[in-house]
């Protein structure tokens, strides 16, 4: 009875070993040439990016105090049959890098030596333009209770986590953080304004959007007090022909709902 065991245990490992594998095989890549400016010249202002590519893209670009931040919900929209998608950033932004990227193909598997391309017919082109935008920009005050990083049984440490609630987003939505004091900072934060990331692919419809910063913990022993102010900027590019640039009428309803901590 023992012998099978030890082989079921042994082939368990083996595709665990093989999975892993599949996950980290090489990549290809190959980056864009942007023709354009990288950046809009005022806060009235927007960089409108519009990527042709084989692939499906990506891009980064820093913005809010941010300096990496992904375009992936944007990007999301490209699709093969079309091969083109346009993406406008938020005011303020410096656009990074363009790239396109999949799992070589390659005949030798994981373990080939041989050195990976991209296809043949792989292609990639970026543009920018600078276009006048409209904007609508709320904000919240809010008190959020830090504590010291908690230890659990078996070593487990629950982080928390910053959460946003906001009703009635528009497509084009940037999330920031700044603190109201700087003199109440926490480890790993100097109070200055920094970018929260949304979870756009988990939404529910008619639920408010969940944005998710990065986690707190107190240097102190015990619970501190911060006081913050969220920031929710939607934006969007001016119509030519609709004359004054005003936001439209359902970016009245946009409200910050709550910013608490969450534990995980």
């Amino acid at each position: 009875m023992k012998g099978w065991r030890n082989w079921v245990g042994r082939v368990a490992f083996a595709l665990s070993v093989l999975a892993l594998l599949g996950t980290s095989l090489p990549r290809w890549e190959m980056k864009g040439k942007l023709e354009g400016p990288d950046r809009a010249p005022t806060d009235d202002h927007a960089l409108r990016l519009t990527i042709e590519a084989s692939h499906e893209p990506s891009y980064t670009f820093s913005a809010g105090g941010s300096p990496h931040v992904e375009g992936r919900r944007c990007t999301a929209g490209w699709r093969s049959e079309q091969k083109k998608v346009e993406c406008l950033l938020p005011p303020g932004a410096k656009l990074g890098s363009v790239t396109i990227s999949e799992k070589c193909k390659s005949s030798g598997g994981c373990c080939s030596n041989e050195p990976c391309k991209p296809p043949s017919d792989a292609f990639l082109d970026a543009k920018t333009e600078v276009v006048p935008i409209w904007k609508r920009v709320v904000e919240k005050e809010s008190r959020l209770r830090i504590g010291k990083t908690i230890s659990k049984d078996a070593g487990h440490t629950v982080v928390q986590h910053l959460q946003v609630a906001i009703e009635n987003p528009l497509p084009n939505l940037q999330v920031t953080l700044r603190a109201k004091d700087t003199k109440g900072t926490v480890a790993g934060w100097s109070g200055a304004e920094t970018n929260v990331e949304c979870r756009w692919f988990d939404a529910d419809a008619g639920k408010p959007l969940e944005c998710t910063g990065f986690m707190f913990s107190s240097e102190s022993s015990s619970v501190i007090d911060l006081d913050v102010i969220v920031k929710a900027t939607a934006y969007g590019a001016c119509d030519a022909d609709a004359g004054a640039c005003k936001p439209p009428p359902e970016a009245d309803a946009l409200r910050i709902v709550d910013a608490f901590m969450k534990a995980d």
